[in-house]
Formats: C-alpha cells, sequence, structure tokens
C-alpha cells in the first residue's frame, strides 16, 4: 500500500481459513475479500476476476498488446481506460483446502492460475505444504517461498543432492542434522 497506488495494483483475497484476510479491505487497492463462510461471496469474486480475464484478453488483441510491460506502459499513458489497474493479485489464504472442502473453486482457480499471469492477473498462494499444489500446476508457480526455517534448508539440500550436486561436508552434515531433527 506504502509503494502502490490503486491505479498499479488492485487486490482481492480468498479466505479459506478463517477471516485473517478481511482485515486488509480497508486498504483502497482492495477490490474485495471472500472468506469460507460465504460461498456466494467466492463464487461473485471467482467470476469478476474470470471477468477481468476475458477483458484483458480482448485487450491485449484490440490493442496488440504483446506483454505486460506494454500493458502497464499503456495503461499508464490512459490509453486503457476500462482497466482499474494493469496488476490484479489474487491473495488466496488456505489454497490446500480447495480441493477438499471448496471443490467448485479448484476449476477456476486452476484456470486463473494457468492464463491469469499473461494477461497481469497474479494468484498468491499460501498453503501449509507444496504438495497441496497440483503436480500439473506447480510449473506454473514462479515464485516459492518457504516460511519454516529448517525445513526450507533440508528441501533445498535434498533438491541439490537429488540433482547430484556435490555438497560440501559442512552441507552434508547440515542436511543430516535436519534430518534428523526434522524426525525423517
Amino acid at each position: 500500500a506504502t509503494t502502490h497506488t490503486p491505479t498499479h495494483v488492485t487486490m482481492y483475497g480468498l479466505d479459506l481459513t478463517g477471516a485473517g484476510l478481511t482485515r486488509l479491505e480497508a486498504f483502497p487497492h482492495v477490490g474485495g475479500i471472500a472468506t469460507r463462510s460465504s460461498p456466494e461471496q467466492q463464487t461473485r469474486l471467482i467470476e469478476e476476476l474470470q471477468g477481468m480475464l476475458v477483458t484483458r484478453e480482448r485487450l491485449f488483441r484490440e490493442h496488440r498488446i504483446e506483454s505486460l510491460a506494454h500493458l502497464r506502459a499503456r495503461h499508464a499513458s490512459g490509453a486503457l481506460k476500462e482497466l482499474v489497474s494493469p496488476d490484479v493479485v489474487l491473495l488466496i489464504d488456505g489454497y490446500g483446502l480447495v480441493r477438499s472442502d471448496f471443490e467448485h473453486l479448484d476449476a477456476p482457480l486452476a484456470d486463473l492460475l494457468t492464463r491469469g499471469s499473461s494477461f497481469g492477473i497474479h494468484l498468491v498462494l499460501a498453503l501449509t505444504r507444496w504438495a497441496e499444489v497440483q503436480m500439473k500446476l506447480q510449473p506454473l508457480i514462479g515464485n516459492r517461498y518457504e516460511l519454516r526455517g529448517g525445513l526450507a534448508a533440508l528441501d533445498r539440500l535434498r533438491r541439490r543432492a537429488e540433482r547430484d550436486e556435490l555438497l560440501s561436508l559442512a552441507e552434508l552434515s547440515r542436511l543430516n542434522e535436519l534430518e534428523f531433527s526434522a524426525g525423517e
């Protein structure tokens, strides 16, 4: 909120774990937050984002927009009055619950994840385990941040070992230490 104005980015939230994202509603950047207790809000939010995607696909064709940088420049010049902002971010807290508790969101969210980023619609997923993202969708995730300290380091070292990269003695020792402390 302090580095970008609402004309640069619009935020939406899908809070499937509780109501923690609702405190963001007061910011001028936020278009809406849907919570786990309101399937109607969830559906309206997804329909709104799907409509934005269709509009953006049309604008890309009609204005011969070739990239997100081009979209942002055209928007900044005032040429795309149909868009409130060139970038839209959907925060999803509890993404891992989609397939078990919110099946009606599964296909539309997969579609937004698949097609949205090319048109300035970005998804930020909060989940407990990486495996909660379907294998076919994992390559679509541009950045991944793990906030579990030692377990993130363990995962990094394991990935390097799986790629047959050489690990130093200190790294091997750390790998053994982390595996032991994680109970593996």
